[in-house]
């Protein structure tokens, strides 16, 4: 029973809480990612997250929304690959953090209108 419920947990293309994942190719390559509640998402098909250290981004961090089909492909081709669990505080961080940067981007993009 332990065995196949093993097996079924590698073949779920679902991101987990907690796990911080590395991007291996593509646009974003060397960032890596961590999904803001993924039990609540995908939203209009689109997972919540933050990237971290990216080429494209100086080091820096950016809050994104990324297709569930991408999310789901990039676990089953190994494009995302899991690199640890984040302890509990800093997750709860990183939430924060990512609410707080998706206010004001909202707040940026209504007073560009």
């Amino acid at each position: 029973m332990k065995l196949l419920k093993n097996l079924l947990r590698k073949s779920d293309p679902k991101p987990k809480a907690r796990i911080l994942y590395a991007i291996t190719k593509g646009t974003h390559l060397g960032a890596c990612v961590l999904f803001i509640r993924p039990k609540e998402f995908p939203q209009d098909g689109h997972f919540a997250a933050i990237a971290i250290g990216g080429k494209d981004m100086d080091g820096g961090m950016e809050v994104m929304s990324i297709p569930e089909k991408d999310v789901t492909d990039g676990l089953k081709n190994g494009i995302l690959d899991k690199i640890r669990i984040v302890p509990t505080e800093l997750y709860q961080l990183c939430c924060s953090e990512h609410a707080e940067r998706l206010k004001r981007k909202e707040g940026l993009d209504e007073s560009t209108n």
